[in-house]
């Protein structure tokens, strides 16, 4: 936003005005004539000229903007010249979002020519400047415009001896999609840059190193330019924000074609120099990017790697389609994983959102992210390398009791699948699971037709049934239903009242059996299961056991 007031004295007869006091506001900053500048405006026989106008800061008058020049219709000159501005203030927005640009601009601004031909060069400087949060040393650049086409010199000084430059023609067309499209030709070129540089404008990814280099040329027109040249990078390592999975040792080389991008090689390894590597091309034509034949292979390679697990995959993966909207299909398998399950279900089951609120700057990088528009067809094996743990695994907030403790593995076979667009499938199950399941602190053993079935969307049926041999019984616990509402199911041989297998899980001996406090433990425990499971069979039992008429 910008604002102005001044004051003025006209004299009509000498055709002339001498500005006595000007205030201006232009984004964060307020301006003031300084001290030394004493304004006058002439205007005679269609000619305007400007002679002194000097604004400062009123903050530092550090800060300076000088116009002045003269104009007609036939020639003229128009000098705007700045010294030491605040991008931070200039471009400071008034509902106090965070500036995108920063740094200290110095300006020399040059219009002459004629009204129906303007020419325009500029001059601009950038010192320790920044764009979000990528700090730069130094930008600058010179332009000329002339005859609806500019032409650009451009070198951005990541820090000494980093170094990216931009130099050729550019139409005014390719800004304006109603003009007429025109040639444009313009070549980039680094040293090696540091990556860490893309830090900068993601949150994706963290903790970046490498190196980058490009030297490429832009031809063609805004509506169909065409790319060639190189784009490499080397020892490049980096952390993927959401998976917590770190990777180094990142190669890259693009080969950039007229109609064309070869993928020579893309190298990653995780941090156990397990490798995945990507081949193939992708179309370019007109702006759009398509024909996508891409590769992936890996071996072992981790995939996730925070609190809520460790995932390492075999990949055998094919992109294909349009870029805009990219079909992967293919093979995984787990290759090892632990899973824990407790953590998991924290998240999914009591934490479904963000606990703070979001910052409402949109990541730039991440709004690209192609999940959307994305198509999957994968077939996922798991054979038996993945482990399911967790303490005192929770299916309701709050409850001091719940599933107990998991140690198990599982075998099966899932598939995914989604449509641009649509949300994701999931079918197939873990049919097979083995290991160890401690219940109100007993160990029990996980029977083999246990099963976690997915029957489309990421709410699996739970078929599990424990069992263990108590005084002679065998005690069976079954958790059988949705994973957001199971159902506990308690049975046992010979048959008992559930009621009566619940206390000789706890207590070694039949409910009627048990002390007043043992009884009053019971009911704890039997009415904190209930908080997490549908369990009215085992509370009606333990009412009409323990002769109580309301059991809260």
């Amino acid at each position: 936003e910008a604002s102005a007031h001044s004051s003025v004295l006209v004299d009509l007869q000498e055709q002339q005005a001498n500005v006595d006091a000007l205030d201006a506001s232009v984004g964060g900053l307020s301006w003031t004539l300084a001290p030394s500048s004493h304004p006058r405006v002439r205007w005679a026989d269609g000619s305007m000229k400007i002679a002194s106008l000097e604004l400062v800061d009123r903050e530092t008058a550090r800060q300076r903007i000088v116009v002045s020049g003269q104009w007609s219709e036939d020639a003229g000159e128009l000098r705007v010249i700045g010294r030491d501005l605040s991008i931070e203030q200039l471009s400071a927005g008034a509902r106090g979002a965070p500036p995108v640009y920063g740094g200290s601009l110095d300006a020399s601004i040059r219009v002459h020519g004629t009204s129906a031909r303007p020419l325009v060069s500029a001059d601009l400087a950038v010192s320790q400047g920044r764009v979000r949060r990528l700090p730069f040393d130094r930008l600058g650049g010179h332009v000329e415009y002339a005859d609806g086409r500019f032409q650009v010199e451009a070198r951005l000084d990541q820090s000494p001896g980093t170094w990216i430059t931009a130099a050729g023609g550019v139409p005014l067309s390719a800004f304006d999609p109603s003009r007429s499209p025109e040639p444009l030709n313009v070549a980039v070129k680094s040293s090696p840059v540091n990556l860490a540089l893309l830090e900068g404008v993601s949150d994706l990814i963290r903790n970046v190193s490498g190196q980058g280099q490009v030297d490429m040329t832009v031809l063609g027109t805004r509506a169909d330019p065409h790319f060639s040249g190189r784009v490499e990078v080397a020892d490049a390592g980096f952390e993927v924000a959401v998976s917590g999975a770190r990777y180094r040792n990142g190669r890259l080389a693009l080969q950039l074609a007229s109609d064309k991008v070869q993928v020579e090689a893309l190298h990653l390894e995780d941090l156990d120099g397990h490798p995945l590597e990507v081949t193939g091309s992708l179309g370019t034509h007109e702006m759009r990017v398509g024909a996508l034949q891409v590769a992936v292979n890996a071996r072992a390679f981790q995939v996730v790697r925070n609190e809520y697990g460790r995932v390492s995959v075999d990949a055998v993966l094919s992109l294909s389609g349009r870029f805009e909207e990219p079909t992967v299909t293919g093979r995984l398998a787990v290759n090892g994983a632990t899973l824990n399950v407790d953590r998991i279900l924290d998240r999914v089951l009591f934490q479904p959102y963000a606990t703070q609120a979001a910052s409402p700057a949109i990541d730039a990088i991440a709004a690209l992210s192609p999940w959307e528009r994305m198509g999957l067809n994968i077939d996922l094996k798991v054979p038996g390398t993945l482990r399911l743990a967790g303490e005192n695994v929770q299916i309701a907030p709050g409850t001091p009791l719940g599933l107990g403790n998991i140690s198990m593995r599982a075998f099966g076979d899932l598939s995914f699948y989604k449509d641009p667009g649509q949300p994701l499938y999931v079918n197939g199950s873990l049919d097979s699971l083995s290991g160890a399941f401690s219940f109100q602190g007993r160990r029990f053993d996980l029977q083999p037709a246990s099963a976690v079935v997915f029957t489309g969307d990421l709410n699996p049926e739970l078929y599990v049934s424990v069992t263990r041999i108590i005084s002679g019984v065998e005690a069976r616990v079954g958790i059988v239903g949705p994973l957001n509402q199971p159902e506990l199911r308690l049975a046992s041989t010979p048959p008992l009242d559930s009621s009566d297998i619940l206390s000789l899980i706890v207590f070694n001996t039949s409910a009627n059996e048990l002390s007043a406090p043992q009884q009053q433990q019971l009911a704890v425990r039997a009415g904190t299961l209930a908080a997490g499971f549908l369990a009215g069979p085992l509370l009606s039992a333990l009412q009409k056991t323990l002769g109580l008429d309301t059991l809260a």
